[in-house]
């Protein structure tokens, strides 16, 4: 059976730690300009507003849950045989476990606290196509919460966070559009026939 939302299933840190061994490359290009934040770290610490620590660890806690997600699903894609839907999930799990890497570099950078330890729930979808529906829903909402946590960036004043969050958007936006586009395909060649074209990688 097809659950619509998907299942929450309890997923710690340990899941994106194993995530971080799949490999180096992801088969996805990757926005230009993604180092913008590594430089920063040179520069001498600064002590942020309150509200930008809570804001990149509300966006942190985000990031280690689609890395579970993406991760999961690639597992489950690759037990079902389905090996180029499998590759792609681990691929945006690596991408989305680069971003906490930096979003981590961030909050140190501003002399706050990463939370490692909160995850929202993992929605699981129990076939390939459930699961692309719930990638889409997810990456819908990883870019409503950039554009609200840059409006709080500019209500606050700080243009640095600002620069930060919205360096993220292309590639969020990125993972919009292959999933709409996945989820297209298989409207327009039919479920069984999308398919039967992941079974290799």
């Amino acid at each position: 059976m097809t659950r619509s939302r998907g299942t929450p299933v309890e997923a710690g840190p340990s899941w994106w730690q194993a995530a971080a061994g799949l490999g180096q490359t992801t088969g996805l290009a990757r926005p230009a300009g993604r180092g913008r934040r590594r430089g920063e770290l040179r520069e001498p610490s600064v002590q942020a507003d309150k509200r930008i620590i809570e804001l990149l660890n509300k966006v942190l806690t985000f990031e280690l849950t689609a890395v579970n997600q993406y991760f999961l699903n690639g597992r489950m894609c690759g037990n079902w045989g389905y090996e180029r839907l499998a590759e792609r999930h681990r691929a945006i799990s690596l991408e989305e476990m680069r971003d906490v890497e930096e979003l981590i570099d961030r909050i140190l950078f501003l002399e706050g606290l990463p939370n490692l330890q909160r995850l929202d729930h993992v929605a699981v979808g129990e076939t390939p196509v459930e699961q692309m529906r719930l990638a889409l829903e997810l990456e819908r909402a990883a870019v409503r919460n950039l554009h609200d946590g840059i409006a709080l960036c500019l209500e606050v004043g700080d243009q640095g966070t600002r620069e930060f969050l919205a360096g993220m958007l292309p590639e969020e936006e990125q993972h919009c559009d292959y999933w709409e586009t996945q989820l297209s395909a298989v409207d327009a060649v039919g479920e069984a026939n999308y398919l039967a074209q992941q079974l290799h990688a």
